[in-house]
């Protein structure tokens, strides 16, 4: 019975700890709105400027779920995200988030992995093909589609690195850049991984 009543407490806690953003945010508006109605907008502001940077954490472990595993031969090494908040607004949107990851392999191969969203940093894939269109056509670049979505794949032999920048919807952006690499399709594997579907819904 004891056992039962500790699994209890412990399943309790982590429920109200996922639910916890959600309700700091629910609760601030509910405060924000009895600020207003007392006249105390400066307050409102405050509590107004809270709920968004909780929903913005909500939001940022979200995109961290759209972080696809490795492909095959590498290890994911990092990944983190975040919410721009305030400083987003700089960038057009206080909803801007961003997400990286790094994943490397045994032979020295690196790629980086970026999600943004919101604002002209969500934008960022558009800047990267309007580039193109205006530039011409670069050697070791092509136009390529990844689940129904327009990108830009680039190669350099050479160097043997590469970039490969997807549009998301009007505002998200998904760019890969490899060094180390034998070609652009790692780059091409690691997105066709992503739930972008997902991430054009929900983001």
């Amino acid at each position: 019975m004891k056992k039962i009543f500790v699994m209890f407490v412990i399943m309790t806690i982590s429920l109200a700890l996922v639910a916890g953003p959600k309700e700091e945010a629910l609760s601030s508006l509910d405060t924000a709105k009895k600020f207003v109605s007392g006249d105390q907008y400066s307050k409102a502001v405050d509590e107004i400027n809270f709920a968004l940077a909780k929903l913005n954490e909500i939001l940022a472990q979200r995109l961290m779920e759209l972080m696809p595993e490795a492909p095959a031969g590498y290890t994911r090494q990092s990944a983190n995200s975040a919410g721009l908040g305030a400083a987003g607004s700089f960038m057009g949107s206080t909803n801007s988030l961003a997400a990286e990851a790094t994943y490397g392999s045994d032979s020295g191969s690196r790629i980086e992995l970026t999600i943004t969203v919101g604002g002209i940093i969500g934008q960022a894939a558009s800047f990267a093909n309007m580039g193109q269109m205006f530039g011409g056509a670069v050697a070791g670049s092509s136009t390529i589609r990844v689940q129904g979505y327009t990108g830009t794949l680039e190669y350099d032999q050479a160097n043997q690195s590469g970039s490969l920048t997807l549009k998301i919807g009007e505002d998200k952006s998904v760019m890969i850049e490899g060094s180390q690499i034998d070609s652009g399709d790692v780059l091409k594997s690691l997105a066709e991984k992503m739930d972008l579907d997902r991430l054009d819904r929900e983001m």
